[in-house]
Parts: structure tokens; sequence; C-alpha cells
């Protein structure tokens, strides 16, 4: 902050809007100055004035997140970027930071996400999250908009933030005026070397709010059921134990919205409890819906009652985001993990234990505001043994697809010798296959340079296969239906499937999503077509456009009742059975997997697959099994078609010799009716229920 800006501050004048500060100001300056992180102020600025890196190690509710970047401002004038690993994180402490600078949000400070951003020239904190400052480093590798950087939630260790982690340890070494600040919730210097990295960094330890005893509580045996075990444990501490909010930890997203639905009907109307209110969190709620976690429980309104806010989360409240007044921790011991295998390509979302640190930083939650329980849903036998000590870093789990067109982007010539920070550098087949589906996606060439394709890709917030998908539907008169379906897939609140399967947030909430993507699309020059409604291909176009990005995730129906088969393994998957009802399509394209069930899927035709992909979908790489056979049938039937002779005389060996080797030479082209192009179509907003 610059001199003068002080000399207002010490006026009682708002440095930043000219004004006088508010009451509310005043109030939140007192609880900021009872956090532990301003005991430790000055050494903080101390060590940071002495070296260009520091690492702050503390608990949760210590206050880093929301003054660390204050403090750095006051001391440096410049811009602070401040890195959440989540997208929730970024605009909750964004809001929260504005609030206690006496500021508007999107003014001094603001907030990118992915698809969203709230700030402007004035502003000088800004929170993102962690993807997005990695995308600003393709065109600002030494960071040249900000003087102090802030890797916050190190430990959750994503893998923008350990290729960050890289990237920032060159421009240090480039920039002399550029400070750094990694803080991480737990001490992992000894596994993941973030001090060691960045050449032996100083390390401040900053300890959490703990004021308060907790204790512990396992079950005797293990539940397999714990969806149904969390509400009954709500239930009960409802309506026998004493005053205080509670929070519940489940792994995915759809489970935080049917137990918020399930308590509200088991709650509503006994006589036996006290006011309530029933608040979700998870990474996909807008804003608005947010902000509702850090509203006070219901006030008392009868002598007797006990008032309650429950709120129901996903690893989102571990440490990201701190609510006040949690009493009673309820802890299932899971989280949703992406877990993608390079050899078939397969990404999975899966429910697996949380690491004892994890379980540690929920349990600690219930001591902030007075003496607290945690209800743990598994047995201490459980704890010990079979959770693991700490989290995989991301690098070691995850589809490595975008952050490989990432990195080509950023000019990193060769990916298999990137170093990575410590332990978590990906498996050279995990990196070899994302180059892989780059290249079929025709992101990257033969030699594995970004095309000018993939730069475009790189251009939209998604994943590659999205991108492709979204580029490729004016070619099939569809983009303004493929810009729509986009905006969906990406809205994940499972709201949508409430009040007839929509609810006017959420698809307010989608509109936007989609009106970024359109924003995209316009600075590329995509235009936004439609096919003629009318005609009864409409939807042959559709589906071609999807195909165009997601051609390898495909699965065939074999003989297994609803089971599928993928292409280049025999792992066997399940349909969601609600997705085709009594049908039992043969080929189907799928968003995304949920323990080995396929959901989000479409159905599509063999000859559709040859005409989009034909190359990826070679009979000479498939083995023998049904979806070889169907393939062949579209090859038979594209070159009977073409006038090719001979094809009925020849014995089924003769046949499948001859369609891997001579009949793969043949251009035919699979001719799939699709519907003319209508006028162009602009996109208006959305009709009112």
């Amino acid at each position: 902050m610059d001199e003068g800006r002080k000399r207002k501050a010490l006026d009682g004048m708002n440095p930043w809007t000219g004004r006088p500060y508010s009451s509310r100001y005043y109030e939140m300056l007192e609880n900021r100055r009872a956090l532990p992180v301003w005991r430790h102020k000055g050494e903080f600025l101390r060590l940071l004035g002495l070296h260009k890196v520091v690492i702050v190690v503390g608990d949760s509710g210590g206050g880093n997140t929301t003054q660390v970047p204050q403090i750095v401002l006051q001391a440096w004038n410049g811009r602070v970027a401040c890195t959440q690993p989540w997208r929730v994180a970024a605009m909750t402490a964004a809001q929260r930071v504005a609030d206690e600078m006496d500021v508007t949000l999107g003014e001094q400070v603001g907030y990118t996400v992915p698809l969203e951003e709230c700030g402007n020239h004035n502003t000088v904190i800004m929170y993102m999250k962690d993807s997005m400052l990695l995308r600003e480093a393709a065109e600002d590798p030494l960071f040249q908009k900000y003087k102090v950087v802030i890797v916050d939630e190190a430990h959750e260790r994503t893998l923008a933030t350990d290729i960050l982690s890289v990237i920032l340890k060159n421009a240090i070494s480039k920039r002399k005026d550029l400070r750094l600040v990694v803080m991480s919730a737990t001490d992992n210097t000894q596994e993941n070397n973030f001090s060691i990295h960045f050449n032996n960094a100083p390390i401040l330890m900053v300890p959490g709010r703990q004021l308060h005893p907790f204790e512990c509580i396992y079950l005797p045996e293990p539940m397999f059921n714990y969806v149904e075990v969390a509400i009954i444990t709500v239930v009960q501490i409802h309506t026998t134990r004493p005053a205080g909010d509670i929070i519940v930890f489940l792994p995915r997203e759809p489970q935080v919205e049917s137990v918020c639905s399930e308590l509200s009907r088991e709650l509503q109307g006994r006589d036996d409890v006290g006011p309530f209110c029933i608040v979700p969190l998870h990474d996909n709620l807008p804003l608005e819906k947010q902000s509702k976690v850090f509203e006070p429980a219901p006030v008392v309104w009868r002598v007797g009652c006990r008032p309650r806010k429950i709120v129901v989360s996903t690893k989102l409240a571990e440490t990201s985001v701190i609510i006040h007044g949690i009493v009673y921790v309820i802890d299932a011991g899971l989280s949703n993990c992406r877990i993608h295998n390079p050899d078939t390509g397969v990404e999975a979302l899966f429910v697996s234990d949380i690491s004892q640190q994890s379980a540690v930083r929920r349990a600690l939650i219930a001591g902030r505001t007075q003496a607290g329980m945690c209800f743990r849903l598994y047995t201490e036998d459980i704890f010990q043994e079979e959770l693991p000590l700490e989290t995989y870093p991301e690098s070691l789990t995850l589809n490595l697809s975008s952050i490989a067109l990432g990195m080509k982007n950023l000019g990193i010539p060769d990916l298999m010798s990137f170093k990575y920070m410590d332990s978590a550098s990906p498996a050279r087949v995990s990196v070899a296959r994302a180059l892989r589906d780059l290249y079929h996606l025709r992101a990257v060439n033969p030699e594995y340079n970004l095309e000018p394709l993939g730069e475009v890709m790189n251009s939209f917030p998604l994943d590659p296969q999205m991108s492709a998908m979204i580029i490729a539907s004016p070619d099939y008169h569809c983009s303004n239906e493929i810009v729509s379906l986009s905006a969906m897939l990406l809205d994940r609140d499972s709201e949508w499937c409430k009040m007839n399967f929509i609810d006017a947030q959420v698809r307010n909430y989608a509109y936007n999503l989609r009106q970024k993507l359109v924003g995209i699309m316009r600075g590329l020059n995509i235009p936004l077509l439609s096919p003629a409604s009318d005609s009864p291909w409409f939807p042959n176009n559709v589906k071609l456009a999807m195909l165009s990005g997601y051609f390898m995730q495909v699965a065939h129906r074999e003989r297994f009742g609803y089971s599928v088969m993928l292409k280049d393994d025999n792992q066997v998957l399940d349909l969601d059975r609600t997705t085709f009802l009594n049908r039992r399509p043969e080929w189907v394209i799928y968003d995304e997997i949920h323990s080995n069930i396929a959901r989000t899927v479409t159905d599509v035709q063999t000859e559709m697959l040859l005409m989009i992909a034909r190359d990826y979908y070679d009979l000479r790489n498939i083995p023998r099994c049904a979806m070889k056979t169907a393939i062949e049938r579209a090859h038979v039937f594209g070159l009977s078609r073409s006038g090719y002779q001979g094809l009925a005389e020849m014995t089924q060996v003769e046949l499948q010799n001859f369609l891997e080797g001579e009949g793969m030479q043949w251009q035919t082209r699979i001719s799939i009716p699709q519907a003319p192009a209508a006028d162009e179509q602009g996109e208006g907003p959305p009709s009112p229920q």
C-alpha cells in the first residue's frame, strides 16, 4: 500500500474507496486481530523481506487464506494473486476479504475461476483457481502482473499446483522483485518437499485456532450404508445434544443434495426439534448459494428449543472454507476421487478413503467454537490401519490430457522429461497416453508439437474433448445446441433432478455458463448455427458433433445384459439403468464413469464412429470381440455400397484378413444423413417458469 493510502487509513478513511470505514469494518477488524496468523504477522513480513519464498504451515482456522493476502498487500505496493484448488474456495474467500476491506467484490478484490471472472483494472487482490494462474503463465511466464503470488492449500497437491510450483521457481530466479508464499494446512515438507523444492525456503508455523477440546467417537463395527448412518446421527444430535451447529462430510455432490432433502423430510414438522436450516456445500454451487453456509442458525422462537444449522458438505469444508459455530462433525471418511487408468484410457470417479491427515483436519473443526464431538462413521482400526497417511498428488492419479495441452501451450517441448516436484512425477505411460489422446484429437502433430487446432482448444477452459466437440459443431450446423449441452454438462448441480428436472437458479447458472462459452466462441469466430429442426435427421448432427470430441469414450454392448466393453480393454461397465430405461443401445458415448457405471450417455451408430474417427477404430488395433464384428459389418456395408466386388464370396476368415489389410486402404466414406443448416441462430434469455 502506498504512503497516501496509509495516511488515509490512519485518518479513519478507507484508502480504497475514499469514504469513512463502516461500523461493520471495525467489528470484523476485531475478529481478524484474534486470528492466530496476526500474532505471527511481524515474523512473516520479516521472513518475506529476507527471502523470496516463504512456506507457511498451519492448521485450518488460523486465518491464513484471508489474512495473508491483505498483510502482503500492506507491505508490498503491487497486485497479489492467491490460488485455490477449488472454485468455491476462491469465490468465498474473495467475498470475505472484500467485506473485511470494506470494498465491493469485483473492485479492489476479485476472483477468477473457469468461465467466470469478477474483477477489473482496480483489483489488487485476485483469488483464483490454480488452473487459471497456470493459463495466465502461457502469456506471462514471469507473472509480471503480480508482486506477490500465494499458492494456498498446497497440501492438496493438485496437478495445477504442482506444475505451478515448477514454473514459479523459474520465474523467481528471473525476477528479483517477485515474492512467493506457499501455504499448507499440514507440515508436508518431509514428504512433499516444498521447502527443499524452493531451495530450502524458510518455514513459518502458524497454529490453528483450536481453543477447545473435542472427542472422537468411532463406530464399534464397520457400517457400509454410511449415508443412512449419517442421517440417523444428525437426527440424534439435533434431538438430544446441546446447541451447536453440525457439519456432515460426504464424498459426492449428489449425496450431499439427497441427504439435505432427506434430512428436511425427516425433521420437518417434528415437535421434539427446534428450528433448523440445512445447507449444502460443494464446488458447483452458485455464489449466492455458497454464502448461505456463513449465515447464522435460525433464531430461537420458543423456550427449550435448540436452533441449529446443519451443513452437508464434500471435502471442500475441510480447510478451504471456514464455517464458524460448528460443534458436531460427522465424518464418513470418504472422498470422491478421479482415477485414470493409462492402459485403458478410462478415467473414472471412485469413492475412496480419505487420508489420516484429512480425518484429523475434519475433527479439528469440532473444537473451534466450544468443546465438540467428531463422529467418525468407521472403526478406530480402519483409521489406524487402512487410511493412508497423506493424500496422493493428483499427478499420480488424473488424466493428463488437459494439463498436457496447457503445458504444450506454455512452450514446454518435452513433457516426458519435465521435472515435477519430488515424487509426484506421473508415470511415463500416463504422459504418453495423454499425448496420444491429443494426437487423436488433432491438437498435436505426430511429433507432439502443438497444432493450430490445439491452440484454439486451449482457448477454452475445458477438457480437450469438450473443446473439440464445440469447435467441430459448426461443421454439423449445431453449435447452438452443443454449447447449450456443454453448459449443462459443466453444471453438475444435482438440483437439475428437482422440480421436473429443472431448477430456476441452476438453469440460470447453466445459462450464464453458456454465455461465457458463447463469448469465447465469438472471439474465435466460431459461428452459432442450428440444423433445421423439422428434419428427421436433426439428432444425427448433434451426435456427430459430440463424437468429434468424445469418440475415445465409447462403449459397446456385449452379451452380458446391460454391460458394455471398452475399445482398448476387456473392462466391463454397466449403464446407469435410468439412462435408456428399456432400451439397450448397441453403442454409447459417455461423459463420465462412477464406480464402473457409465453416466450421461448417448447412443450412436457404428457408421458414425467410422465417419468421425476411422483411423482410431482401425480393426488391426482391436481384439476379437463383438465390438470388432460390428465395425467389420459397417466396413462391409460401406464397401458394398462403393461397388467393391467379391465380398459375398469370401469366407469369414478371408473377410477378416481383407478388412485388416487391403480393405483398410479404401477411402470409403460412410454417409450419415444429416439435417440441413438453418439460419444462424442467436441465443436469448431463458424462458420464465
